[in-house]
């Protein structure tokens, strides 16, 4: 089973939710996959489900989701309060997506745990709104590609 967590509080730190949607395409014959969030994050999560899977947003309290977690193979989320109280129960495996904040000052630590990241000149900013006012602005939440999440997917299915 595989929780996706993808939603957090800062814009920059959302992961683009066409990057999400087809990450889900490629994933869900593999893996039954559970979402969770918060009741403000049932649209977003519904645009990335298409109604397939279920959709826990909302529904659980803390204790919930740490139960949740403790019965998960995996977790997919964002550099976000889901990463790490999933990283806290010793279970999943987790790869976690970052967009403007570093994974080395944020991301999990182990062997069970792998940070992924954008490339940009830009990335990571560290910043809660995005400093560039061009065509380019929130670009990290266009990165990592969705196949660099997949390759860690994988990479920690061997581990």
């Amino acid at each position: 089973m595989v929780a996706v967590c993808p939603a957090t509080t800062w814009d920059n730190k959302f992961w683009d939710k066409d990057n999400w949607k087809q990450l889900i395409q490629k994933i869900e014959d593999k893996y039954c996959i559970v979402f969770t969030g918060t009741k403000n994050d049932i649209d977003y999560i519904e645009y990335i489900n298409n109604g397939k899977h279920l959709n826990l947003a909302g529904k659980t309290n803390l204790k919930e989701l740490i139960e949740l977690f403790r019965r998960t193979d995996l977790v997919l989320s964002l550099d976000s309060g889901s990463t790490h109280l999933a990283w806290a129960t010793q279970i999943p495996k987790i790869v976690s997506i970052f967009c403007c904040t570093p994974p080395t000052l944020y991301g999990p630590i182990g062997e069970k745990y792998i940070s992924v990241s954008g490339k940009l000149s830009c990335q990571p900013c560290h910043n809660r709104k995005c400093p560039k006012s061009d065509e380019n602005y929130n670009a990290c939440t266009k990165y990592p590609d969705v196949e660099e999440v997949i390759n860690a997917i994988d990479e920690l299915e061997k581990r």
